[in-house]
């Protein structure tokens, strides 16, 4: 018997459908009451660094355009693995600003401003944000860290990202955002762990710069290991906390960030300061699910990431008391 058939099933498929779909769009604060930040790493965009996948064509890119504009309604986002700059072919591998340009204008179309940083070679921050909505009141600039490090002769790494910090206004709350795109952890070994842990205390050394200007301060990006990673102790030991944490999902949002294999898991993450904590509105984040009605999750994978994009939600004006911490936060 073909149970798809049988009335009954038929409606048990179509009521969980519809909740799937109430799911993703579960309530959030509304637009005249909030605005949102997320991050998004775009997989090498502008590179064939994807294996065997070539440059995104332009229909991809407008599909990438339109998830950041439409689907996850983005206010404000950092943007990773973008090339800016390189126009060249390099031991196999392609390299072509006409992604990034053309995504570029995409966003500009849609009312975005958009501002890149220049370390990272072919894997570059770009900060984008709506100017109807956000105003740049310090536009966005790189961090004075180090973007390259030598412990030994086996330990070593250049072209690493560096901070992208702006001040923004949202209405009546002001604040800065600083993108990051840490060092990654794929090999799991002590070489790579010591660089992403003293790039997070180079980055802990550069903000009480900014709060000396404004004491909120929002952190959104790759950080490239879960929330509850050791090194992460840093910024919780100094007043930070993480939105991207199990209980501080919203309802209806999938589980991991990026995407491939054993590897699943949440990399891409908001973090902010106990400043900032007065205007996040509470359980709001909210992670894109690859795949719907329209979508694959193998077509995502090979035309738009193998991340996807996450999002919190933020009083547009300044809020007094403090919300709910997380539960799980390591301290």
């Amino acid at each position: 018997m073909n149970h798809l058939r049988h009335p009954v099933y038929l409606l048990l498929l179509l009521s969980l459908c519809l909740a799937t779909n109430q799911a993703q769009s579960s309530p959030d604060c509304p637009a005249s009451d909030c605005f949102r930040i997320g991050t998004f790493n775009l997989n090498w965009l502008g590179s064939t660094m994807r294996g065997t996948l070539p440059l995104r064509s332009s229909n991809e890119i407008e599909q990438i355009g339109d998830i950041i504009h439409t689907e996850a309604n983005l206010d404000i986002v950092v943007l990773q693995e973008i090339n800016t700059s390189l126009n060249k072919t390099h031991r196999d591998t392609t390299y072509a600003t006409r992604p990034w340009q053309q995504l570029k204008q995409t966003l500009a179309t849609h009312g975005y401003k958009t501002q890149h940083g220049e370390s990272g070679y072919s894997s570059k921050l770009v900060l984008a944000w709506r100017s109807q909505r956000i105003e740049a009141l310090i536009p966005p600039f790189e961090l004075d860290v180090n973007d390259a490090f030598e412990f030994s002769d086996s330990c070593r790494s250049q072209h690493l990202r560096k901070p992208l910090a702006g001040y923004f206004r949202a209405g009546g709350f002001d604040f800065w955002l600083v993108g990051l795109h840490l060092k990654s952890q794929r090999k799991q070994n002590a070489c790579s762990e010591a660089i992403h842990s003293i790039q997070i205390k180079e980055l802990l050394s550069s903000l009480p710069t900014l709060a000396q200007k404004d004491p909120d301060i929002i952190i959104a990006g790759d950080i490239n290991v879960t929330p509850q990673h050791l090194n992460l102790t840093q910024l919780y030991d100094a007043g930070f906390i993480n939105l991207t944490t199990p209980d501080s999902l919203q309802k209806g949002s999938a589980t991991y960030s990026y995407l491939k294999g054993h590897y699943r898991n949440t990399i891409d993450q908001l973090i902010i300061n106990h400043s900032a904590q007065h205007n996040w509105h509470t359980n709001s984040t909210f992670i894109l699910y690859a795949s719907n009605e329209q979508r694959r999750y193998g077509d995502y994978l090979n035309t738009i990431s193998d991340h996807a994009p996450v999002w919190s939600s933020f009083y547009i004006q300044k809020q007094g008391s403090t919300n709910t911490v997380p539960k799980d936060q390591r301290h």
